[in-house]
């Protein structure tokens, strides 16, 4: 099918009587044509470049393009920033925020709640006055949004010890009241810095700060009503966008848009290595089809920023104002203009079909490519059923739609094959590859990605497209991109995580047939110590050390895995229905692992280590817990045997 991708032009706005520069403010659009015959963007407080918060309010008149502060009312609230703010009607809400104060050397936190009506431009209090009424604790950096029926959400933030919150309070404007939003079931990591809009009867949340940046999008719903709210984590076709924190969202026509935030980049060990601020733009499309779209860039876009604003006027118009860069905070306001532009792209998933899903917590992105007139490679005799490993299934979403994108979830939605029928499974499929001659299996990552690009132009572009978004360099070639594969991830031989492990092994004298050879241990050795401890023992015989080298290797035997697949049947077999990739961890990373997910992570990095073994014509270690050595014998057969012990131990 085809789909329609965007393209983002940026021009800067100039009026008179700009506000001061601030980051930490918000800005909302009004509509007061009734009343003023003017529609307003509403600018409040924030942090001027003296760090100093601010109380003023600014308004743009959006047809005269002009600035202009309204007569300062006696009663409003306190200079703040950070806080969150929401319209209803003609009015603006503002809630909580914080002020650092000089004399006490530290930040005070606020939970009162305002409303300013634009028809006299005068402040009232809602709520705070009273201690004892149930309302959300002071907090700075929630996000707050109106979601019909006169009642304002406040999600998540920073209390002034910046502990994150995970708590949902609700405002009910005809009560004058909080009530604690009552969730069943699991629900998201404690965050701040987020992004929260109201998507047709549920609420939606990107991003934010969780003690490090995310990109994960849940779903709050049933708000309405004597029952429980229940958070679905959801994973959408299209080009995910990258982690952030302190990016701006506005809803404008068919889509919600997300423009910059800062974003991380992670040690092996798990630690902060980088920032980095982003000036992209991110779009979910939210017609009668929700997914990511690609964003093609036209113009030079501002400054990378975050903690600006990005407000939604009518006719589809899109403002940008403020922010910081790290260095300098920002005084600027752009004009964000989106127009379509029709590709071709996979089926996606309808809005029905969202509205039955269960939680997708932690499964992968997987994105099947549309069907292509490509020439086909070589099978495997009998052919090749699946991808060459196939990890331990896990619950499966319902309702998932019949797009070839979403052929793995369907396929973890059916029944499970009993554990001998699914070991012989493997063990076909094993034997078929090796049969097939991939020995080795190193080149074939290069080989298959190399193919895609010379043979695909309009993924070539995609490609290129991308890396631009992300600062890279654009690839120009096969060879290039052989290169920069190569140096995109850290090899197993520089692997530092990865040869301590071995060492490791080595010296507690197991998980290794090497150990107690004379003279120090090679690079080579090593690593086949560590892997070999990974693959034979339980999840509680791991370190959290251990966790960044379990994930790093994890990637590196799965895109094996991938390579394999595209050079033995060419990228059309991406398409297939029932298809499952190797790998259906790889979107994690350490810090992103909950202590109950380790076990499947092991179990699935176990099979794709079988696979690797077979193929590299390299018999696996025996497997723990006194299940028998492995005698010598073919590789694809000593590779089946170690599969069929990690299959029962992985319950599968």
């Amino acid at each position: 099918m085809s789909l329609d991708t965007v393209r983002s032009r940026w021009v800067e706005a100039s009026y008179p009587n700009q506000p001061a520069a601030r980051c930490g403010h918000t800005a909302v659009a009004v509509d007061n044509r009734a009343v003023w015959g003017e529609e307003f963007l509403v600018v409040f407080g924030g942090i001027d470049g003296s760090k100093e918060a601010l109380d003023d309010l600014v308004v743009l008149q959006c047809d005269q393009e002009a600035w202009f502060s309204p007569d300062k009312a006696a009663v409003g609230p306190a200079a703040r920033a950070f806080h969150a703010a929401a319209v209803i009607g003609r009015k603006m809400y503002l809630f909580g925020g914080h002020v650092y104060v000089r004399q006490q050397h530290k930040l005070h936190q606020f939970s009162d709640l305002w409303c300013l009506d634009t028809d006299t431009w005068e402040w009232s209090r809602l709520s705070g006055d009273s201690p004892d009424a149930p309302q959300p604790c002071p907090r700075d950096r929630a996000a707050m949004a109106a979601i019909g029926n006169g009642k304002l959400l406040v999600v998540g933030g920073a209390d002034s010890t910046n502990r994150r919150l995970d708590d949902a309070w609700l405002f009910d404007l005809e009560r004058g009241a909080w009530s604690e939003v009552k969730v069943a079931g699991a629900k998201p990591r404690a965050r701040c810095c987020t992004a929260l809009f109201p998507l047709n009867d549920r609420v939606l949340m990107f991003g934010g700060d969780t003690y490090g940046v995310t990109n994960e999008l849940w779903s709050l719903r049933d708000l309405e009503g004597s029952g429980s709210a229940t958070w679905t984590q959801l994973q959408l076709e299209g080009p995910a966008p990258p982690p952030r924190r302190g990016h701006a969202v506005a809803a404008a026509a068919n889509w919600v848009v997300f423009v910059g935030g800062l974003t991380e980049q992670r040690s092996l060990m798990g630690m902060k290595s980088k920032s980095e601020y982003l000036s992209d733009v991110v779009i979910l499309d939210r017609h009668d089809r929700v997914a990511w779209r690609g964003v093609e860039v036209a113009s030079p876009p501002p400054a990378p920023r975050e903690k600006h604003t990005l407000t939604a006027l009518s006719g589809g118009r899109l403002l940008l104002f403020g922010g910081t860069d790290g260095v300098a905070t920002l005084g600027d306001a752009w004009w964000l203009d989106l127009e379509e532009i029709t590709v071709a792209q996979p089926d996606l998933i309808s809005l029905a079909d969202l509205a039955d899903r269960d939680s997708t917590q932690h499964a992968p992105a997987v994105t099947a490519a549309p069907a292509l007139p490509l020439p086909h490679s070589k099978q495997p005799a009998g052919g090749v059923a699946g991808s060459p490993v196939a990890g331990p299934q896990a619950a499966a979403p319902a309702g998932a739609s019949s797009s070839p994108g979403s052929a793995f979830l369907q396929q973890q939605a059916s029944p499970q094959q009993p554990a001998q029928q699914q070991a012989q499974t493997q063990q076909q499929r094993l034997q078929q590859l090796a049969a097939a001659g991939y020995g080795g299996g190193g080149a074939a990552l290069t080989g298959g990605l190399a193919y895609l690009q010379q043979n695909i132009p309009h993924l070539s572009t995609a490609l290129s497209s991308l890396r631009g978004r992300l600062g890279l360099p654009a690839t120009t070639s096969g060879a290039q991109l052989a290169a920069q594969q190569q140096a995109a991830s850290i090899s197993e031989d520089h692997d530092e995580g990865l040869l301590q492990l071995g060492e490791r092994a080595l010296t507690a004298g197991g998980g290794g047939g090497n150990g107690g050879r004379g003279g120090a241990p090679d690079t080579r050795q090593l690593i086949a110590a560590a892997r070999q401890l990974l693959a034979t023992c339980h999840a509680d015989q791991l370190r959290l050390g251990d966790l960044p080298v379990l994930m790093a290797d994890y990637r590196r035997l799965a895109r094996l895995g991938w390579g394999m697949l595209l050079r033995e049947r060419g990228v059309e077999a991406l398409a297939e229905p029932g298809l499952q990739l190797p790998g259906r961890y790889m979107h994690l990373s350490a810090e992103d692992l909950r202590m109950r997910e380790v076990p499947q992570v092991l179990a699935d990095y176990q099979l794709l280590y079988v696979s690797h073994a077979s193929l590299a014509d390299t018999p696996p270690a025996a497997p723990a817990g006194g299940r028998g050595s492995v005698e010598p014998a073919p590789a694809a057969a000593a590779a089946a045997t170690r599969l069929s012990a990690v299959a029962g131990r992985a319950g599968v």
